[in-house]
């Protein structure tokens, strides 16, 4: 029989998709869908229903974001032969013309835990979208009207003057300008160790454009190396037809992300649960059955673990406009598991 778990109320599960939305805005995944169902009884006890963990995201009214993405990331492949890399990012990006979310989540698998997410990027336009623009007609929900043209409804770049990290397990960092707009920046050849001991801090020194995020600081602590206890990501594990548990060491993460999709490139539909950090996650079986769908029987299917730390902080551009930093530093372990 599939685990039992608790539901969720329509207000938290909407504070929940908000918090989504904004970080679909600027990783084009979806990292956060959901509140947990199932916690853990500690050592080898099934998990019990608790309190849904509350999602760190941007507030809808905010149309100038910043987000620095640290993550380390162990991979498992069909073989169990282990990578380990590490991802070292920071975009800034003005909304106020829309943006690019990922694909929206919808309820899935008769659990408030998890969500499917299907179907490729979408456009989310301002309210005021569509209508007349110059000498044309913007399409509504598609276009947005910018210095008398139509232009698509998507996120423009933001640039910033310098942003440094520090904290690190290698000491500070200078990121550097990945593009033309000085809107990305990074370190393309990061590698594990990533994460010091002590906290990581941010500090990005704004730009003299209009309405420009202002300089700022930030910090965080880092998440706890990642230990998957079940299922092995280095042998062998086929999926039958009842739940998935997972089980890991319990850590400091604001919550865990679970996320199940087909192993081939073509594969675009992914189920992801959220749970609290405290060791135990279930995969209810209508996941797996959902995700399997359209694969072949000899396709294997990808299960990734994270542990998220995420702190926003609000700020306002000198124009008076709402802004927003995020710090996100997350651990991550991947495997392939057969149907």
């Amino acid at each position: 029989m599939p685990t039992k778990t608790s539901s969720s109320s329509s207000d938290a599960r909407a504070r929940r998709a908000r918090g989504l939305t904004s970080w679909a805005i600027i990783t084009a995944t979806a990292l956060a869908l959901g509140a947990t169902a199932c916690g853990s009884s500690g050592g080898d006890g099934p998990c019990l229903p608790e309190a849904p963990p509350e999602l760190d995201g941007f507030a809808d009214d905010v149309l100038r974001v910043a987000q620095v993405q640290l993550e380390t990331r162990r991979v498992y492949d069909a073989d169990g032969k282990l990578t380990e890399t590490a991802l070292v990012a920071f975009t800034s990006l003005d909304l106020s013309t829309g943006a690019t979310s990922s694909r929206l989540p919808a309820p899935c698998c008769g659990v408030a835990s998890c969500f499917l997410l299907t179907g490729e990027p979408t456009p989310r336009c301002p309210a005021d979208s569509g209508g007349p623009c110059g000498n044309a007609t913007c399409q509504a929900d598609r276009e947005v009207c910018v210095a008398g043209a139509c232009v698509p409804c998507q996120s423009t770049p933001l640039p910033v003057e310098a942003v440094t990290l520090d904290g690190l397990a290698a000491g500070a960092l200078q990121l550097s300008a990945l593009d033309a707009t000085q809107a990305r920046w990074g370190k393309t050849d990061a590698s594990p160790p990533l994460f010091g001991a002590g906290p990581l801090t941010v500090q990005m020194t704004g730009a003299s454009a209009t309405d420009a995020l202002p300089s700022y600081t930030q910090s965080i602590e880092p998440p706890a190396p990642l230990t998957l206890l079940q299922p092995d990501p280095a042998a062998s594990v086929a999926l039958g037809d009842t739940d998935l548990p997972l089980r890991w060491t319990p850590g400091n993460g604001d919550w865990v992300e679970a996320r199940l999709r087909g192993a081939t490139s073509a594969s675009r539909d992914a189920v992801v649960c959220i749970g609290r950090d405290d060791g135990c996650l279930t995969i209810p079986v209508g996941a797996i059955e959902t995700i399997s769908l359209n694969l072949q029987p000899s396709d294997k299917l990808k299960l990734s673990l994270r542990r998220v730390r995420s702190r926003t902080t609000a700020l306002t551009t000198a124009q008076g406009s709402p802004a927003a930093t995020q710090l996100r530093a997350t651990t991550m372990i991947e495997l392939q598991l057969a149907q």
